[in-house]
């Protein structure tokens, strides 16, 4: 798991298949709005050198940009302590903690 503590700057977008966000969504019966919170999941992949949003609540996948707007765009998701960021990755990358660039890397592989 990856928290909004950590700039996703920090992450080796070579090393990693795509992007989760955890997100809160509102519950709503028609446009009826009801006072509950749920979570929501939002895929971000890399599609021919471009990034899309893979909202499920989107009519249409939504191009985000290159890996630099991506990166803004997930630092803005992040700036709200109810969102989350999973990295998926194979669990060589994983375990190697590769998906992070080294100077990021707490174990000193490079």
């Amino acid at each position: 798991m990856f928290t909004n503590f950590r700039d996703p700057c920090c992450i080796d977008t070579s090393k990693i298949v795509g992007f989760i966000l955890n997100v809160p969504s509102n519950y709503k019966i028609g446009f009826v709005r009801l006072p509950i919170q749920r979570r929501h999941w939002i895929s971000v992949r890399k599609i021919n050198g471009q990034y899309w949003n893979l909202d499920s609540k989107l009519d249409a996948p939504q191009a985000i940009g290159d890996e630099n707007q991506t990166m803004e765009y997930l630092r803005s998701q992040l700036h709200s302590n109810d969102k989350e960021l999973f990295i998926v990755c194979t669990k060589g990358v994983e375990k190697d903690q590769t998906w992070l660039l080294p100077e990021y890397r707490q174990d000193g592989v490079r």
